[in-house]
């Protein structure tokens, strides 16, 4: 019989990160911003696709100027990327990060 694993996530307004899924082919988190507040600087050691599912994204890459991603877009992020995240717009924003885990090489390196 095939299990089913259900992973509950945040839905309030209240800052929160959260790790969902860590597994070896990709990770999937939850990030729940409240208008005006901002994440840590931060460089993605891998690639990374945010999709933005409620609010408005302010994301600045590698110190470039900021752009805005309302819901319903995805933004594709290259790996070694510089992230300045915030949250600009007068609503709570949410958004998933998934990761893409590497697959070793057959000779069993990445």
């Amino acid at each position: 019989m095939t299990e089913t694993k259900i992973i509950a996530f945040s839905q309030g307004d209240e800052l929160a990160v959260q790790r969902l899924v860590q597994d070896p082919s990709v990770a999937i988190n939850r990030l729940v911003l409240p208008s005006g507040q901002t994440v840590q600087p931060h460089v993605t050691e891998t690639r990374a696709y945010m999709i933005v599912t409620d609010g408005t994204l302010t994301l600045a890459l590698d110190k470039q100027p900021e752009q805005c991603y309302e819901a319903g877009k995805i933004v594709a992020i290259e790996a070694n990327t510089l992230l300045a995240i915030s949250n600009k717009g007068p609503s709570t924003m949410r958004l998933f990060v998934i990761k893409p885990k590497l697959e070793p090489d057959s000779d069993g390196c990445r």
